[in-house]
């Protein structure tokens, strides 16, 4: 069996990605409750929530205007809905087979999504907000201690975003 159901009761084949099986609704749903870092953060933090910090530091810091990147942005990682969260170690372990079907996946969904032209024109500003993101996340909600994550090498914290601060919002309001 290589396919799923979804939120929506829509069947999704990992195998052979249908257009009609990949819906907005579903990706805003699963993203909303997939946890990052195998819910080693200090508090709950979502692929959805992850999604709206790349959205805003496309917006505020690196004053995109585009709407066609900004949704690419928010998408970025819509086929996580489908394929799950998985961590870079794993990803490294396992190798070139993994990393493989989570880019035919991503291909497929953003394909269908009209943002796959969008995400590779502006894919440079799209990773500087994804890695952006991902060292903000280690500042705010990771534990201290560690080796440097060496993907970070050239990524620092975003000064205009704290995510330790203030109340959590529920998985309800990254999914809305």
């Amino acid at each position: 069996m290589t396919w799923m159901l979804t939120a929506s009761g829509t069947q999704f084949d990992l195998h052979t990605v249908q257009p009609a099986a990949v819906h907005i609704e579903d990706i805003a749903h699963h993203l909303s409750q997939i946890n990052r870092y195998c819910g080693a953060a200090m508090r709950p933090v979502s692929e959805a929530e992850h999604c709206m910090v790349v959205l805003w530091l496309l917006r505020l810091q690196m004053r995109v205007t585009d709407p066609s990147v900004l949704l690419a942005g928010l998408l970025h990682d819509a086929h996580e809905a489908y394929f799950g969260d998985v961590t870079s170690p794993v990803k490294r372990l396992i190798g070139a087979p993994l990393s493989d079907e989570e880019r035919r996946i991503q291909q497929a969904v953003l394909r269908e999504l009209k943002v796959w032209t969008a995400f590779t024109a502006g894919w440079s500003v799209i990773h500087w907000a994804d890695m952006t993101a991902l060292a903000t996340e280690r500042r705010d909600l990771l534990p201290p201690g560690g080796s440097h994550w060496a993907a970070l090498a050239q990524f620092e914290p975003s000064p205009l975003i704290r995510l330790n601060e203030g109340e959590e919002m529920g998985w309800r309001y990254w999914r809305d």
